[in-house]
């Protein structure tokens, strides 16, 4: 390999090159700019067929370095040879694969600079195939610079590579973790204008709210910037588990009932996960939701901070912050907006946005699918809406709870017609449900009628005896209790005597 060539060198003129090499360079300014130097940097890819090197791809594949090492001491040239389709080299593949100490010794043989131009057809480096954290920490040590360098085929730099195609794991997490920390903003910066947004948006999304939080308190311009549908306020619209709804902390986790978020040390996941089983799920939802919590709390001050009257800030389709939360029926979003600075609200539940739709129209829409699916059965979902809609209604001012919109619909009547269908549904679920209980009552009512006449150990059959016919446990507490329940299972399976009054019974119940 050649490095620190001048430009008029006769060695890069291409008389040298013969016909089974050509050079690939990459021209770099060292920062003397008054002397002009240009480095190049260079190294040679030979023209042979990939599948000449069909013993260094497996052993790439395998992370089999021995063998891979008598190979490239046998032809140099497989140190940067194609080995693959789409122009892997046998460090792409290494590095897809997670074999870290493979890629660890490969890179030895290397220049530091010759990985920023070992790409493969989209123009990804060994750093944005790297499969775990620990080859990505090898690449990163032996050159800080892959940070900074983009695939040609989508413009990303590995950091917003990993954020793409994360997924909760915690191998995934891990890569995205170290990522952000060594990655900088110095060139190819990924921390402002739309990449910023799209990062923050994966990131939140993939459910890493630390990671989301930390960025943003170290970029709080990320609170802001945003690319078309993606952005950090939009994340956290967009997840349903973020808010937890249904998960119950056992009170006995904790010493101190009163201190629910702070447990103390003696029975972290850690003491008692092992003897508990879920435990360790249950505490780490726990911590997603105060990690979720908090990043909500950090978006929504810097946005204040940023524009403290929060009304010429509109994320998607002219809605402000608080249309944004209802349509996207996000409770603790909703909640913060609406517990807080009541100078904004007035603005916020009086505004329209582009197609003159209040916050009450917003409510009326139907919920995104993540939401609803959260929700078991028709009515409880149709319920919830209900619930929803008359929570807004009672924000919102009496002058706009009758405007139409643009379509010439009032709130209500949009509510009428975008939940025609889940109140169909509704009403054959209890209908279902109340035959259901129906038809579970009489059996009920069949067996507690018929119970008493076969008393529990009998009765005494003496002719001769006063006790006669008696039951032999009359006398016991355990036969009292017996005869209370059954009594109480009889008469409460014939309190109603049709399907109908269940079916009212249970509406009054859910709604």
């Amino acid at each position: 390999m050649m490095l620190g060539k001048h430009v008029d060198d006769p060695e890069f003129s291409g008389s040298g090159n013969n016909g089974n090499n050509k050079y690939k360079s990459r021209n770099i300014r060292d920062g003397r700019r008054n002397r002009g130097l240009i480095l190049i940097y260079c190294f040679t890819i030979t023209s042979k067929d990939p599948s000449e090197y069909l013993g260094l791809y497996r052993a790439a594949l395998k992370g089999d370095w021995n063998t891979a090492r008598d190979l490239i001491k046998d032809d140099p040239s497989g140190k940067t040879a194609v080995v693959a389709v789409h122009n892997a080299t046998a460090l792409h593949v290494a590095a897809a694969e997670g074999h870290w100490l493979f890629v660890e010794e490969l890179i030895k043989e290397l220049e530091p600079e010759a990985l920023e131009f070992m790409t493969d057809m989209s123009g990804r480096t060994a750093l944005h195939c790297a499969a775990n954290t620990k080859t990505a920490r090898v690449l990163v040590n032996r050159n800080p610079k892959l940070t900074q360098i983009k695939c040609t085929s989508i413009e990303v730099v590995p950091l917003m590579y990993a954020a793409m195609a994360a997924s909760p794991s915690n191998e995934q997490k891990s890569m995205v973790q170290y990522l952000s920390e060594v990655t900088t903003d110095d060139h190819s910066n990924p921390f402002s204008g739309d990449t910023a947004g799209a990062l923050i948006f994966n990131i939140t999304s993939a459910g890493f709210y630390d990671i989301a939080l930390a960025l943003i308190e170290r970029y709080p311009n990320l609170a802001l910037d945003h690319a078309v549908g993606a952005c950090a306020l939009a994340a956290i619209a967009g997840i349903p588990e973020a808010s937890l709804n249904g998960i119950m902390m056992v009170d006995h986790l904790h010493a101190k009932r009163g201190d629910m978020e702070n447990p103390p040390q003696s029975l972290t996941c850690r003491s008692i996960g092992p003897t508990v089983p879920g435990i360790e799920r249950v505490c780490n939802m726990k911590l997603m939701h105060k990690q979720y919590l908090s990043l909500v709390k950090c978006i929504f001050t810097k946005l204040a901070q940023a524009n403290p009257l929060g009304v010429s800030m509109h994320p998607v389709d002219g809605k402000s912050h608080l249309g944004f939360a209802i349509d996207q029926r996000c409770e603790n979003v909703y909640n913060m907006l609406v517990s807080g600075n009541k100078s904004r609200m007035h603005a916020w539940t009086c505004r329209k946005d582009s197609s003159a739709n209040t916050i009450l129209h917003f409510a009326a829409k139907l919920a995104p699918p993540h939401k609803l699916i959260s929700i078991s059965g028709a009515a409880l979902k149709m319920q919830r809406e209900l619930q929803w809609f008359k929570e807004v209604e009672r924000i919102t001012p009496e002058m706009t709870k009758d405007s139409t919109n643009n379509d010439g619909k009032t709130a209500r009547v949009l509510f009428t017609k975008q939940h025609a269908d889940l109140l169909e549904k509704g009403e054959k679920w209890m209908k279902d449900t109340a035959t259901s209980c129906m038809l579970v009552a009489t059996l009920i009512a069949t067996v507690v009628f018929a119970a008493p006449f076969t008393a529990p150990g009998g009765s005494i059959s003496d002719i001769n005896s006063k006790d006669n016919g008696i039951p032999i446990f009359l006398r016991k507490n355990s036969f009292m209790v017996f005869a209370i329940a059954d009594s109480l299972a009889l008469f409460s399976s014939l309190t109603s005597s049709s399907s109908q009054d269940y079916l009212l019974r249970l509406m009054g119940v859910l709604i």
